[in-house]
């Protein structure tokens, strides 16, 4: 019995380092992105080739508009951004946060609810007001299940 808990105990802990390894590496803003890049190359050369002002790339940069709202890319800015980086549109939005805000026709549209099964969605609301150990025991659960 002892040995059973102290396996499922190092798989739990495996999971969570895995998650959080994932988490910290995937989950960016296009910010995060030209940041990156400009860090090599320069803000000039990202705002010719992105077409983006300097105002705007600042504020995707800091992810916050004027009022200090977060910001919500259009594809298009998508598209310039990925043009400014010298990368492939779904290359770039594969890299962004899995749940976030777009504008799609002058319209706001999250990339989760909009693609999702109604119980995806309710577990995925169910899950933001989840702490971060409580998450990794549902993804440690969820897999279980999955294995069973």
């Amino acid at each position: 019995m002892r040995q059973l808990l102290l396996t499922n105990l190092l798989n739990f802990v495996k999971m969570s380092i895995i998650v959080y390894i994932v988490f910290e590496v995937n989950v960016m803003t296009l910010g995060d992105l030209i940041k990156d890049y400009v860090e090599e190359y320069s803000i000039a050369d990202f705002v010719r080739d992105s077409k983006i002002s300097r105002a705007y790339v600042y504020k995707l940069i800091e992810n916050k508009n004027s009022n200090g709202s977060k910001i919500v890319p259009s594809i298009e800015t998508i598209k310039k951004v990925s043009k400014g980086l010298h990368k492939d549109f779904d290359e770039i939005f594969n890299l962004l946060d899995y749940d976030f805000v777009i504008k799609v026709d002058g319209k706001k549209r999250n990339t989760v609810k909009d693609q999702d099964r109604p119980e995806i969605q309710k577990l995925i609301k169910i899950a933001r007001k989840c702490s971060p150990e409580d998450i990794n025991l549902l993804i440690y659960l969820f897999t279980r299940l999955q294995n069973k």
